[in-house]
């Protein structure tokens, strides 16, 4: 979808969404719901416009609005449900991404600390392992190789298990 400076007309959003989603939304039928949405004081205002069609009987105008990124956000999930689930689950990858990202930084972080006391610093290798949502630490020292299991976040140094 483009957004030229940042803002969408309505009927350029329910072309998009009946495009991308096999639908038949009707604009007129959008534009009747908009003043129920408009009353939400955090939905924001939105400018009258318009927007040149082409029909059988030759080329127009149409009276739509223009609304910015996050109000057509709001709009493509409260007219089509599919759409709704895709910025679900596409937030629950990206909030999973986050986390892993983090787990994998503050992993490596505890993987130093956690060498510096086994060898006084300098590790010869180390790897996570993933194993039923549970993540461990495998790390080759100077005194043989220890798995370090991590339970909710926090490295159990103490049941380490030398391999």
């Amino acid at each position: 979808m483009d957004f030229k400076n940042n803002k969408v007309t309505l009927f350029s959003l329910v072309n998009f969404i009946n495009h991308s989603f096999n639908l038949s939304i009707r604009h007129n039928d959008v534009m009747n719901i908009m003043p129920k949405l408009c009353k939400v004081d955090s939905f924001g205002e939105v400018e009258n416009t318009t927007a040149k069609i082409i029909t059988l009987k030759g080329k127009g105008e149409i009276k739509t609005i223009s609304l910015n990124k996050e109000q057509a956000m709001v709009v493509a999930a409260h007219i089509c449900n599919d759409y709704l689930i895709y910025v679900i689950r596409r937030l629950d990858f990206l909030e999973r991404k986050h986390n892993e990202e983090n787990t994998q930084d503050e992993m490596m972080a505890m993987v130093e600390h956690y060498d510096r006391i086994l060898n006084g610093g300098g590790f010869k290798n180390e790897s996570l392992i993933r194993n039923e949502d549970n993540l461990s630490i495998v790390m080759k020292c100077i005194n043989g190789t220890y798995i370090i299991p991590i339970v909710n976040n926090n490295v159990r140094l103490t049941k380490a298990t030398r391999i």
